[in-house]
Parts: C-alpha cells; structure tokens; sequence
C-alpha cells in the first residue's frame, strides 16, 4: 500500500545520500540526519549483522547483557510486505539498547561497517558508530512501527485455515481506515501525513467497490454476530439519511435498507429458483397419478391442490420474509465476533433453509 512505499523511500533516499555525504571531520560523524532515515539505517544494520557469524555471535552477547535470555534476530524488511516491515521495527525498537551497545564497540572489534570511494575523492570508511540512534531516532522508529502495524494487525484478520472470514471485510477496512484518520491529525504523526493521505486514498479507492459486490454486504449480514445491526450502526439508516438531506446532502441513502434491499432480493431469488423445481417436480408426480386414474376427480383435485400450495407459497413474498424477519430480529446471546459461523449455520439450517 502507498504508506509504506512512501516511507521507505523517503528513509532510503536520505540514508543512501547521507552515506556519500558523510564526512569524517565532522564532530558528530553520523549518517543520520533525523526524520525517516532511521528506518533505512536499521535495515542496514540488520543485513550487515546477519552477514557476519562473528557479528551474529556478538549481538546475542550483547543481548544477554541486557537481560534478554532469548537472543533475537532483527527479521529484514522485503520492501513488500507489511509483516516483516513490522517485524524489523517493532524487534529494532525493542532491542534499542543492545543495538547501542553492539554499534558502540563494533568497530574495534571488526572495522568499519562500509567502505565508499565516490567519485574523485578518497576512499571513506563508514564506522559502526556513525549509525549510533538518539531518542528521538527510536521515536521516528515507533511511531512508523504504529503505522504499519495498523494494516499488518487488519491483513492477518483473512489468514484462517479454518473460519470463514468474507464476513471480515467490511469492518476490518472501516477499523483500519479509522486507525489512521485518527493518526493523520496527531501531531507527532505530521510527518508521515502524505504517506497516510496516500493510503487513506487506496482504502476509499477499493472501499467504494463494495458498492458493486453485493456478496461482502450479504456475507456481513449472514455473520449472526453482525446481521444489519452493524450496517445501520456503521453506516446509517434512516434517521442519518434525513440529517444528510437536511445538511443539503441529498445524494445520501438509507444504507439500511440498501442493505436489507439486498438480502431480500437474494433470498426471493433462492426461494423461487427452490420452489419453482419443487412444484415442478410435484406437478409432474400429479399429472403421473392424473393419467394413471384416467383424470378421475380425485386426480384432478390432486393437481388442483398442487396449485393451491404453490400459490400460498409465493403469497406475500412466501416463506422467506417470515424467515428473514425472525433471523434479523433475533439476538442471540451466545455469538461474537469469533462465532464458528460454518458452524452455527449448521447448527440451525432446519430454522433458516433458505439463508443456509
């Protein structure tokens, strides 16, 4: 998503021009300059402790030290992912201190971390220590540590080998879109702003084709957790409508009963393709009785009968309504959020035929 990408390139660029830019007489000889070259810095402090064993050795020693009795290993952001974005800066942050005390010794231990020549000038050996992190380093770390976590936390909602999770869409799109709205008027996140506009706007961008995809609404409502309850709570109903049209707002609906407009028209169509085989199939077992009576009365009125039931089935919209009525106003006090709905909906397809 474009929040990460604009932070990692705003961090690379200024860690690759602080790099060639580093001079050796400066007093505070660091490549950091402040802001998002932090991140890049650590990414490089990860790759180039896991290229050394000696290296690897020492930093679990210097971890040790700290009272850290599981060393652990600064996972190296792929420039892709969220999770190992994640990983890196949430492990980086927490193993700030023995970061310091592996930069502050490194060099004497095994030289300078890099060496440049650009050109037409001299070679220059870039020390451990020029990467050394302030406090307000570390904060820049936490605080896009935040950020991404947001969109890491939402992406492992759909990783589930066993639950149905369409249902999650919805709300883990709203959740994380509320995440960072919240975020982009805090004053410590005023940096990474036009990162987060960039991302809001990838949200709303794929947010607004749930218009056209009636099946992540129809799979909210048939959580038994959620039903419509969470359309008119999240969206609005009636009520928010006039206060839209009020406001001068007047393309405002009732998404409400948008909503309900949708899994009504599903289920009339699931009961009519139902019963039209089924009367079908016993107007076919009529006429087979009809002919072998030779179209006595009795056979008649078997057809007769047949007719009359097709017709009560499909009065006032049928069965459905009643079923779609008792489901949506029922409130039952043993589901969440983490319901087995496979489950549950196996448990009461006798109640609900046509929503199973």
């Amino acid at each position: 998503m474009d929040v990460m990408s604009g932070i990692t390139k705003i961090a690379t660029v200024e860690t690759s021009t602080a790099i060639w830019e580093y001079d050796l007489a400066l007093p505070s000889n660091q490549v950091l300059g402040g802001l998002l070259d932090v991140i890049s810095a650590i990414r490089t402090l990860a790759i180039k402790i896991q290229a050394s064993g000696q290296c690897i050795v020492y930093f679990e020693h210097v971890q040790t030290k700290c009272s850290i009795t599981t060393p652990l290993t600064i996972p190296l952001h792929s420039n892709i992912h969220w999770g190992t974005m994640d990983g890196m800066l949430g492990c980086s942050y927490h193993l700030c201190q023995p970061i310091d005390l592996f930069v502050c010794s490194a060099d004497e231990l095994f030289g300078p971390i890099k060496t440049i020549q650009p050109p037409g000038q001299p070679v220059k050996n870039i020390p451990w220590m020029a990467f050394i992190f302030k406090a307000s380093d570390l904060e820049y770390v936490n605080n896009t540590c935040s950020i991404i976590s947001d969109a890491n936390n939402i992406q492992h909602i759909f990783s589930h080998k066993d639950q149905a999770t369409l249902w999650c869409v919805i709300p883990a799109f709203e959740e994380l879109q509320t995440s960072w709205e919240v975020k982009l008027d805090v004053l410590h996140y005023m940096l990474y702003k036009d990162a987060i506009q960039q991302g809001l706007m990838k949200i709303g961008k794929y947010y607004n084709k749930f218009n056209d995809k009636p099946v992540y609404v129809l799979a909210l409502i048939l959580h038994p957790y959620h039903k419509l309850a969470y359309i008119k709570m999240a969206w609005g109903g009636l009520e928010e409508q006039q206060k839209e049209h009020e406001a001068g707002k007047f393309n405002a609906k009732d998404w409400y009963d948008e909503a309900l407009q949708i899994i009504e028209k599903t289920m009339e169509e699931y009961w009519n393709s139902e019963h039209q085989a089924a009367a079908k199939h016993s107007h076919g077992t009529a006429m087979t009785a009809a002919n072998e009576n030779n179209n006595t009365p009795e056979s008649e009125f078997n057809c007769y009968h047949c007719e009359l039931l097709k017709q009560e089935r499909h009065k006032d919209g049928g069965g459905w309504k009643a079923e779609l009525q008792c489901y949506i106003s029922d409130l039952p006090t043993d589901v969440s959020k983490d319901t087995d709905i496979v489950q549950w909906w196996g448990d009461h397809a006798t109640l609900y035929p046509t929503l199973t």
